[in-house]
C-alpha cells in the first residue's frame, strides 16, 4: 500500500470526496471535495459551518501517486440552464457529470457536465425531482451516447427527525441525453435508511449496488453497507447482504469499482468512537453475494471523522482510493489517498 496526500491546508478543513464525485481515464484521475475553515470538535464534524465552503479539485495523471490541486471552481449561474438541443453526448472524450454545484445545495437537483476531463464545467442544468425531495450526490452508468442511468435518493419522509435519516436510494435513467429522465425503482423498500449508492454492472449485466445504510435499536445506531443487485435494468432489486460494518458514529457511505477479473472491492470508512476508526476494503468474487477477505488499509486516525471514499481502477488493476482522514501528521482533516492491490 501507498498513501499520498490530496490536498491539505493548514487552518483548512477537506471532506467528503463521496458527496462530491470522482473520474478517472485510465492513468488520471480527477476528485472533487469541500474545503471550509477548520473548528476541532469531537461531537461533530471539525468544519466552521460559519465559512464559505468550497468544491476543491486535485487531478492525478500518474494513477494516484502523485496529486496537484487545482483551483476551486464555484462560478456557476444562480439559476439552471437549458440542457443543449440534441442533449449531452455522454461517451464523448473527457466526459465527466457531477451532482450538485457551489450555486445550488451540494445535495440538490442539479448537475454540471464537462468535455475536457473536469478542466472546465458548465451548468448547472436541472434534474426532475420525480415529486420528491431528493438528497443526491454523484453516481452514474453510461450505457451509449444517450443514455445514462443515475443512481441519486430522496427524504422517504420529509416530516421526520433529521437525526432518524429517512434517504431512500432510487435508480433513474435518460435515454435522450438529459433532455427527460424516468423514474426507475427504488433500491430498498423498507423503513430504514439507504443512502449514497455506488453501483457497478457486472459482465451478465447485473447491477450490483452499495448503499449506506442506518437504523436504531433501543436507541442505538447500527450502520452498514448493503449491497443489492437488479436483473432488470435499475426497475427492481433483491439479494440483500449486509457486506461491512461501518461504525456507530452515523457510518459512512461505500466506494465500489470491478475489477478486469471480475472481482468487487468496496472501500469504506469503519468510524468507531473512543477506538481506532479506520478505512477498510472488502473483496467480492461472486457478484456481491457474499464479501470476505477484509482488508485493512489505515488504521492511524485520531478521531471518527474521516471515510467517504471514492474508488478507482488504474490500468494494471491497481486500486487508488480516495477519502478525507485525520491522523497525527496534520491538526486538520485532510484529503488522502491509498494505492493497493489485492
Amino acid at each position: 500500500m501507498k498513501h499520498s496526500i490530496v490536498f491539505h491546508e493548514n487552518g483548512r478543513f477537506g471532506g467528503w470526496p463521496a458527496n462530491n464525485g470522482l473520474w478517472s481515464w485510465g492513468d488520471e484521475i480527477l476528485v472533487s471535495y469541500v474545503v471550509g475553515g477548520f473548528d476541532p470538535k469531537n461531537d461533530d464534524h471539525s468544519i466552521d459551518y460559519s465559512q464559505e465552503m468550497l468544491k476543491g479539485f486535485s487531478r492525478s495523471t500518474d494513477g494516484g501517486e502523485t496529486w496537484i490541486v487545482e483551483p476551486a471552481q464555484h462560478n456557476f449561474a444562480d439559476e439552471c440552464l437549458p440542457v443543449p438541443e440534441g442533449g449531452f453526448d455522454f461517451t464523448a472524450p473527457g466526459f465527466a457529470l457531477r451532482v450538485g454545484n457551489a450555486s445550488v445545495s451540494i445535495h440538490g437537483r442539479a448537475y454540471t457536465v464537462s468535455y475536457d476531463r473536469g478542466h472546465s464545467w458548465t451548468g448547472p442544468y436541472a434534474l426532475p425531482d420525480f415529486g420528491r425531495h431528493l438528497t443526491c450526490r454523484t453516481c452514474y452508468l453510461i450505457e451509449n451516447s444517450k443514455t445514462m442511468r443515475i443512481f441519486m435518493s430522496y427524504k422517504a419522509d420529509p416530516g421526520k427527525d433529521k437525526h432518524l435519516l429517512s434517504d431512500r436510494a432510487f435508480c433513474a435513467v435518460t435515454e435522450d441525453g438529459g433532455q427527460s429522465w424516468s423514474f426507475l425503482g427504488n433500491i430498498t423498500d423498507d423503513e430504514y435508511r439507504s443512502v449514497m449508492p455506488a453501483v457497478v454492472k457486472l459482465s451478465d449485466g447485473t447491477l450490483l449496488c452499495a448503499i449506506r445504510r442506518k437504523r436504531m435499536i433501543d436507541g442505538r445506531e447500527d450502520n452498514w453497507i448493503e449491497t443489492r443487485r437488479s436483473t432488470d435494468g435499475g426497475r427492481s432489486w433483491g439479494c440483500a447482504v449486509r457486506a461491512a460494518e461501518t461504525g456507530e458514529a452515523n457510518g459512512n457511505p461505500p466506494a465500489l469499482a470491478l475489477l478486469c477479473d471480475g472481482r468487487a472491492v468496496l472501500v469504506y470508512g469503519n468510524r468507531r468512537r473512543g477506538a481506532a476508526s479506520s478505512i477498510r476494503a472488502a473483496v467480492s468474487d461472486d457478484g456481491g453475494i457474499s464479501w470476505k477477505n477484509e482488508i485493512i488499509l489505515r488504521d492511524d486516525s485520531r478521531t471518527w471523522d474521516l471515510g467517504y471514499p471514492r474508488l478507482a481502477v488504474r490500468p494494471d488493476s491497481g486500486l487508488v482510493a480516495v477519502y478525507y482522514y485525520n491522523s497525527n501528521e496534520f491538526a486538520e482533516q485532510y484529503i488522502a489517498s491509498t494505492l493497493f492491490y489485492i
